[in-house]
């Protein structure tokens, strides 16, 4: 999303009644968008800052994290400048090849730590996400597969930094047969963000693939409905994105203000009237 882009979306989302917008914040930084130009955009269409993703790989090499440890603070500083609050990171859903299911929760931990201790710092919140999506691992050991399990395992990180929390995705949720009540736990209050999709038809859960995903409300497999009525049973105010992943087939063709009208469409079927 480039400059001019970035107000054509606002305008077609504000237009057709969405009230935040998640951004590309690496690329309008690298752009050299200035973080005023951004913030003024949103004001101006009445948007507010949803969740957005962390843009930097630390997952991988211990190279690779020392990098993104050197491009954290000017990036959470231009992210805290446009007014972004949440943004989410994914854990690994398997245990690395040639790691042991030890040594991968060791490193979660150590790196977290790190990253939480700077996010917070600028006062920012950042949400942990996980693949429940069984055929993802590929036959690998599950780690982190559900979010039980990632708080659970990464409790004493979560414990010592307020500035970490849960990203609710209902698709995986679905696909790890996970309820919502034991993803959440105590975490009420920390939910960062929420994503919503469904299945194009019914898919054993065994044969679930992770980017083969539709609007909601498209077969109703995934339980979006039920997983919102519970988020706002929970006074939860994150902010909810639909994400499919890749474009589905519904949408395929559309101009932008077509698209973003068909998707609103497919989520006020789903969204609790009492939120």
């Amino acid at each position: 999303m480039t400059a001019p882009d970035l107000e054509m979306w606002a305008q077609a989302a504000s237009e057709v009644g969405f009230d935040a917008i998640d951004l590309p914040l690496r690329d309008l930084l690298e752009q050299g968008s200035p973080p005023e130009f951004v913030r003024n955009t949103l004001d101006s269409y009445g948007l507010s800052c949803g969740a957005s993703p962390f843009p930097y790989g630390w997952r991988d090499s211990h190279a690779e994290f020392l990098s993104t440890i050197e491009k954290l603070g000017p990036f959470l500083e231009y992210t805290q400048k446009i007014g972004v609050e949440r943004l989410y990171t994914r854990v690994e859903e398997s245990v690395p090849i040639g790691q042991t299911r030890d040594q991968a929760l060791v490193w979660h931990r150590e790196r977290l730590d790190q990253i939480a201790e700077m996010v917070g710092k600028y006062h920012l919140r950042l949400g942990l996400e996980t693949v429940g999506v069984i055929s993802f691992r590929n036959g690998k050991e599950p780690l982190l597969a559900n979010l039980k399990t990632v708080r659970h395992e990464l409790a004493d990180v979560m414990d010592r930094h307020v500035s970490l929390g849960l990203l609710v995705d209902a698709f995986h949720l679905h696909a790890s047969n996970e309820s919502l009540k034991d993803a959440v736990g105590p975490f009420q209050d920390r939910i960062i963000g929420v994503h919503v999709a469904d299945l194009p038809a019914f898919v054993e859960r065994e044969n679930i693939i992770d980017d083969q995903r539709a609007l909601p409300a498209t077969s109703n497999t995934v339980p979006v409905m039920e997983i919102l009525q519970g988020l706002a049973s929970m006074n939860c105010s994150a902010p909810v994105m639909i994400e499919t992943v890749k474009c589905p087939q519904d949408l395929q063709g559309l101009q932008l203000r077509e698209a973003l009208e068909l998707v609103m469409k497919s989520f006020k079927k789903v969204w609790p009237e009492d939120c």
